[in-house]
């Protein structure tokens, strides 16, 4: 794709689309990310309908002493949230955000260090920036002149051309898992959503419309996101990388 050192117009078109389709995916995972969160989507209007109070004149059950429990009684000590962190089991939803980012960006670094320090025996400010650079995108830049320039010993190209498949191929599964490491809340959330909705059901509570509109999305979003950052978007980083080094 290269002619006198200069990118030709195929070659800048398929960086472009590479660059758009890699952080519209980074963007979208975070989107993910803070979803559960923020309530985007709707997707907390289960908890809008476990604050709700249940009847006082309802009768739930009768008890072997023949003690009167009533809906409210019921629902109040099963069932009814205070808040919207009662649907992550506990107070510690900033404190597992926080665990999340943290870990990703430091092993993100660290392996991009670690991979970098082996290929380079000059160390820039280029190339601290070209770590943070692979945090929004799968690195283009270690194609096989680069590496074959910036190789301390003779090498072969050939030798370069394997390194920089292998590289990229690295840097796409870890782009993917990363990006699957941020849908944890949400799955964290849909499995909440699973068991209170069961546990209404058996229970003989009919499911709410905001209820089942949280189930509904939380399943979609969940599913979506992990065939877009497992399958959809590895392939097509793939695809346009082969397409580019050709």
């Amino acid at each position: 794709m290269q002619k006198n050192q200069n990118l030709s117009s195929l070659g800048k078109a398929l960086l472009g689309l590479y660059f758009v389709i890699s952080v519209a995916g980074r963007v979208f995972a975070l989107v993910i990310f803070f979803t559960p969160l923020l309530g985007l989507f709707n997707i907390l209007r289960m908890a809008e309908a476990g604050m709700l109070p249940a009847s006082k004149d309802t009768v739930y059950d009768i008890t072997s002493r023949n003690e009167t429990i009533t809906m409210e009684t019921f629902w109040s000590q099963e069932f009814r949230l205070h808040t919207v962190s009662d649907l992550f089991s506990g107070d510690s939803v900033l404190l597992m955000y926080f665990a999340i980012i943290i870990s990703t960006l430091v092993l993100h670094c660290a392996i991009s260090a670690l991979i970098l320090w082996r290929l380079l025996t000059v160390w820039s400010f280029e190339s601290l920036c070209s770590i943070f650079h692979t945090l929004v995108c799968p690195p283009m830049f270690l194609d096989w002149e680069y590496l074959y320039r910036s190789h301390g010993k003779p090498t072969s190209i050939r030798k370069c051309w394997d390194i920089s498949k292998f590289l990229h191929q690295g840097f796409v599964a870890l782009f993917a898992v990363e990006n699957l490491a941020l849908c944890i809340p949400l799955a964290i959330l849909k499995h909440n959503f699973d068991t209170r909705a069961a546990a209404l059901e058996s229970n003989h509570f009919p499911l709410l419309s905001q209820e089942t509109h949280s189930v509904f999305m939380a399943n979609s979003l969940l599913l979506t996101s992990v065939i877009t950052f497992s399958i959809i978007l590895p392939i097509l980083q793939l695809l346009i990388a082969r397409l580019y080094f050709r």
